[in-house]
């Protein structure tokens, strides 16, 4: 299978879209900012930047030390084909901005923290068992993500995480699909 960008663009946007109609129904004033942060911006940036590359370097260690995170990312090369630099960005970007968006600043205000982070656990669910752990992985990270939205005051922060997540993740899962490419050649 080869993703296509242009659907990745057209998905994601149509989320964005629908994050700032939900924005606008609900009368209050912005998308991107909820009330006064704990923090400020040059820290939100940060905090958002360190969460987004702890979690990058953690789920790099799983996948080096265990099968079963190793096997997710052969199944998520298999979903997305070939991933070229161009192709992770636009889908890091992308993806970063339209769940954020959508979760952090259209939904946790109206549904609240714990129910926006389900249902971010229950948008991840794969086509298959092999991505359970990615569904667990996704269902931790909306509850960071929807604290880092208490913690700033603003979805600035989990854009961040999301994006260095997701960067630094597909990347990874486009190396072990070049190992796998690799080790199959090398068995004929």
């Amino acid at each position: 299978m080869r993703l296509s960008l242009p659907a990745v663009l057209i998905f994601y946007g149509l989320m964005a879209a629908g994050a700032v109609l939900w924005a606008w129904l609900r009368e209050e004033p912005g998308l991107l900012v909820h009330g006064e942060g704990a923090i400020g911006p040059l820290a939100s940036i940060g905090t958002g930047l360190g969460l987004g590359l702890l979690t990058a370097l953690a789920s790099r260690l799983l996948v080096l030390r265990s099968g079963r995170m190793r096997h997710l990312a052969l199944c998520m090369a298999r979903l997305l084909g070939p991933l070229d630099r161009r192709a992770i960005v636009v889908i890091a970007v992308c993806s970063a901005l339209g769940e954020e968006l959508l979760f952090r600043g259209a939904m946790q205000p109206s549904w609240g923290f714990v129910v926006t982070s389900l249902l971010f656990g229950a948008a991840h669910i794969g086509p298959d068992l092999g991505f359970l752990p990615w569904t667990l992985m996704a269902l931790v990270l909306g509850f960071a993500l929807g604290g880092l939205l208490l913690l700033t005051g603003n979805v600035l922060a989990p854009i961040l995480a999301h994006f260095t997540i997701n960067y630094f993740n597909l990347h990874l899962v486009e190396a072990v699909r070049r190992m796998s490419v690799d080790e199959s050649a090398r068995r004929w």
